[in-house]
């Protein structure tokens, strides 16, 4: 019996399974149903907090406060920098980045500008399409950020990574830089301004609070476990397959 059809259909149905499993029902809420908090500009003061060193995985850190730092926003997309297939943060032996959230928040929650357009978060990066000109224009890139999120209390970087789109969530702590020199020189500053775009325009936050305000359209999270456990056994089936001589 010719295993290979069966296998790559399970496989596609694997991949399936991770894409539903990870969408929200029904699209992200509309801009009525959003606490009014979330029309809020994010508030930053400065700090004298003084520079401070932690160790996460044997790996010591020096993290510097540059100010305080709150927003509330709605997680229109998302990354988990734990998740098995993640790469840059365990080459760069970056553990206290625990997640990166991408927010929409003040103007474009206010006037609903965030809805109907698509997000999509890789390492370190958020990225936001318009179907249409006229989509793009009525959104503010400014009210969207991509937030870096930093920790190395174990209960709160679960918190953090449970986060689903949709979501409506405060952020509370400090904007910082943060280095270490464990076998290699590695150091990643923070965005200070809300206007800047591009590389360097991300927010780096050391998170002292965390809070879903309110969660957002449930997610079928089961799907997208069964659909890895379905990769994974194709994975194998096809280690055990008899080679084919031609």
């Amino acid at each position: 019996m010719d295993l290979q059809p069966s296998l790559r259909w399970a496989a596609l149905a694997g991949l399936a399974l991770i894409a539903a499993g990870n969408w929200p029902r029904g699209g992200l809420p509309g801009a009525h149903a959003l606490p009014p908090e979330l029309q809020l500009e994010p508030e930053q003061h400065a700090t004298d907090r003084a520079p401070f060193t932690t160790t996460v995985k044997g790996v010591e850190y020096t993290v510097k406060p540059l100010f305080t730092y709150e927003i509330w926003g709605m997680v229109v997309s998302k990354h988990d920098a734990g998740v098995w297939y993640e790469f840059a943060h365990k080459q760069w032996k970056d553990h206290l980045n625990v997640a990166d959230v991408c927010l929409v928040f003040g103007d474009n929650v206010r006037t609903g500008a965030y809805q109907g357009l698509n997000y999509s978060s890789g390492e370190y990066t958020c990225c936001v399409d318009a179907p249409t000109q006229e989509k793009w224009e009525a959104f503010w890139p400014t009210d969207l950020s991509n937030n870096h999120l930093l920790t190395d209390q174990p209960r709160l970087a679960k918190s953090l990574r449970r986060v689903q789109l949709g979501d409506q969530v405060r952020i509370r702590g400090f904007l910082v830089e943060y280095a270490h020199h464990s076998g290699m020189e590695f150091k990643r500053g923070t965005s200070t301004v809300r206007t800047d775009q591009g590389d360097g325009a991300c927010e780096t936050i050391w998170v002292e609070e965390f809070e879903v305000l309110k969660p957002g359209p449930p997610t079928w999270k089961w799907m997208g476990w069964v659909g890895a456990s379905l990769l994974a056994a194709c994975g194998a089936g096809w280690l055990f397959l008899p080679l084919r001589v031609r």
